[in-house]
């Protein structure tokens, strides 16, 4: 195929032809690993058919460019409007100044909404790239998480999304649920319940994963009624505690009751602590309960 003449050929040029972005035409020039192959290979197949050459000195100045840095890192948190959730982030945010204070730079915190349209809560400091990178707290909106990320150095912290190619930092769901259940079956129980949320979060995955593995080993069946599992990923203070004490009434129902409860997080521990309670039952004597996440309030 004959190329034509470069004179001719601009970035817009080459971006309507290959059915791209202008952005993404620059992004192929210059920041290839951050282009699907797919795409970059289409992009480049047009660049090299037009004969499109970039100048020296707009190389030079797309160095310089790339060599800025801000001092700047982005840390991303879902607005959820309760205590834990907040008492987390704080913990977080003392962490993560520490570090970077020691390497002169600074966090920049922002909330976002998690219902929203992703474009629609894409903060100013990624629109206008004036972060080097982010650090970003889950939300339940996958689609909002892959905006935020794209073409940005990015790391999530507390992955909750079994699906999704980005650097994490998680706890180790397995362990800690093994070393609850382990702790419970020290203590002579057999029939265990476990209480949990939403199994789209791969957080509460894990963890109901692990309780049923524990009760094998043990050559325990697990039984469904002795699971109870919620379908919302975020719930308000007094709607987990409604649900808790209906989960204890089904729980208690059955014939017979469970001796213990496994409960996924400390937020469904609490509820059923407070539901026992008002039920007029012992803890531990009656009923042992046990939480995952050390809350303020555990």
């Amino acid at each position: 195929m004959a190329t034509r003449s470069s004179k001719n050929s601009t970035i817009k040029t080459i971006a309507q032809e290959a059915r791209v972005s202008i952005a993404t035409v620059s992004r192929v020039i210059n920041r290839p690993q951050l282009v699907a192959p797919e795409t970059r290979q289409r992009v480049a197949r047009v660049i090299q058919d037009h004969n499109f050459q970039i100048s020296r000195e707009a190389q030079l100045t797309r160095r310089r460019h790339f060599a800025l840095r801000t001092g700047r890192i982005g840390f991303l948190v879902p607005d959820i409007p309760h205590r834990s959730a907040e008492t987390i982030t704080e913990e977080m945010c003392k962490g993560i100044k520490k570090v970077l204070s020691a390497r002169g730079m600074e966090m920049v915190l922002h909330y976002f909404q998690i219902e929203a349209d992703p474009l629609s809560v894409m903060p100013k400091m990624l629109r206008e790239n004036s972060v080097d990178g982010i650090l970003a707290r889950p939300p339940p909106n996958r689609a909002t998480l892959l905006e935020f990320c794209r073409n940005r150095k990015a790391v999530v912290l507390g992955n909750t999304f079994a699906d999704i190619d980005l650097p994490c930092v998680i706890a180790d769901d397995w362990a800690g649920m093994r070393m609850i259940m382990d702790y419970l079956f020290e203590l002579g129980h057999r029939r265990i319940a476990f209480v949990g949320g939403t199994l789209a979060s791969t957080l509460n995955l894990r963890r109901l994963q692990t309780y049923r593995t524990s009760l094998e080993k043990k050559g325990v069946p697990c039984e469904e009624d002795l699971i109870k599992i919620s379908a919302k990923w975020a719930m308000p203070p007094e709607e987990v505690a409604a649900l808790g004490a209906r989960f204890l009434d089904e729980l208690l129902a059955l014939k017979p009751p469970p001796t213990a409860i496994a409960a996924a997080t400390d937020g469904f521990a609490a509820a059923l602590l407070v539901a026992a309670r008002e039920r007029g039952l012992k803890i531990p004597e009656a009923l042992s309960i046990t939480g995952y996440g050390d809350q303020y309030y555990a």
